[in-house]
């Protein structure tokens, strides 16, 4: 057998190995270990989980609107981060990604905006309400100044 030929088979032996030993490589760089739970919710939906996770220190109510829109009312317990400042990605990098979120804006668009960067930077638990604090208050339920 010539030495090219050789050299060829070896090569083959050795992607064949690698192929058969290496199946569950994740190319897309991704952690994909521990799957993401992502749920868009209604504001029912959304004072059902509020409820459900009233004593969860684990549960994280995040407003994405301004800092004037949050004045104006607000859920209860909800941390303000501004979709639009300029350090909005920064700022929830910091954030735990281990923990329950619960996102909202005024109607949705922005929420779902920062549901996305949340999903990309490897959060596990996001819980967008859809139609925003608009939907919230039309149903009645609470805010505060």
């Amino acid at each position: 057998m010539g030495t090219y030929k050789r050299v060829y088979l070896i090569a083959v032996l050795v992607l064949v190995i690698l192929l058969i030993a290496v199946p569950g490589c994740n190319t897309t760089g991704k952690e994909t270990t521990i799957p993401q739970n992502i749920k868009n919710i209604n504001a029912a939906e959304a004072d059902t989980l509020i409820k459900a996770n009233a004593d969860n220190p684990d549960f994280i109510i995040i407003d994405v609107r301004t800092p004037d829109e949050y004045n104006q009312g607000h859920i209860e317990k909800a941390l303000l981060i501004d979709y639009r400042a300029e350090s909005f990605e920064q700022e929830i990098s910091k954030l735990d990604r281990t923990k329950k979120y619960l996102i909202y804006c005024r109607t949705g668009n922005r929420s779902a905006g920062a549901r996305d960067m949340m999903i990309d930077l490897g959060f596990l638990d996001i819980n967008h309400m859809e139609s925003g604090i608009t939907e919230w208050t039309a149903l009645g339920y609470p805010v505060v100044k």
